[in-house]
């Protein structure tokens, strides 16, 4: 069943994609500039900014989690952070985020017409598209689907790709190499040796990682708060100087 509800959802996100790309083309306007992958002036402040924002959720929840003794550090290894599993993680976050937000998202924006009704159904099926992950449950594809909200507003807000690739980046990176979380199911081999001390997955996520529990969540809404902290106090980006920041490259 799991299976069945991961396929549907990528024929879904392949369909936006398409509906998208195909938009575009008949309109005569440049895929890239509707995905948003023009760098400009203001790009590396947004990808530094993301990578913040990720580490801060991520140690915040390896601190909670040994806090609740849910884990337990077991050994701690620099030398296995390596530049082959940083590109893996930097790889995936970038091509999920210009097919799930950079085409899917647009897709579905251009087809209902309707901002919020596209986020919600683009984070469903971002969420479901995980539901076939090994150790995945039903907490964790609300979870991946509140990430795709999480995600979905860093990119609409800043109208570019560049923070929510940073970010979904960050997320994975110190999830798993650093501090030794299976992402989304997945395991890498982390900075940070750990085991698994509780049997309360529905809290931790068990062997599915954070994503799968309810702490994982708590810190997916802090997240998307510290993403409206950064763009409209740290950045200032208000109606009236909204063109200025976005429109400088």
């Amino acid at each position: 069943m799991a299976n069945l509800i991961s396929m549907v959802a990528n024929i879904l996100m392949i369909t936006f994609v398409l509906f998208s790309i195909f938009s575009w083309k008949k309109r005569g306007v440049k895929a890239k500039n509707e995905i948003g992958i023009k760098w400009r002036k203001n790009s590396w402040v947004d990808i530094i900014s993301g990578i913040i924002i990720g580490f801060i959720a991520m140690l915040g929840i390896f601190f909670v989690e040994r806090g609740l003794s849910f884990i337990s550090v077991t050994a701690v290894n620099i030398g296995r952070l390596s530049i082959v599993t940083l590109s893996q993680i930097l790889i995936m976050a970038a091509l999920e985020e210009l097919a799930c937000r950079g085409l899917m998202l647009n897709g579905l924006m251009i087809l209902t017409k309707k901002k919020y009704i596209s986020v919600l159904a683009s984070a469903v099926i971002f969420g479901m598209a995980h539901a076939g992950n090994p150790h995945a449950t039903v907490i964790s594809i609300i979870s991946n689907s509140l990430g795709g909200v999480m995600y979905a507003i860093a990119y609409l807000e800043m109208k570019n790709l560049f923070f929510p690739i940073a970010l979904h980046f960050s997320w994975n990176f110190f999830q798993g190499p650093i501090f030794g979380f299976p992402v989304s199911g997945l395991n890498f081999s982390g900075m940070i040796s750990q085991s698994i001390t509780s049997n309360n997955t529905n809290l931790m996520g068990g062997l599915y990682g954070p994503e799968g529990g309810i702490i994982g969540i708590g810190f997916r809404i802090l997240v998307i708060v510290l993403t409206f902290i950064y763009v409209y106090i740290v950045v200032g980006k208000s109606k009236d100087n909204r063109c200025k920041y976005d429109c400088e490259y």
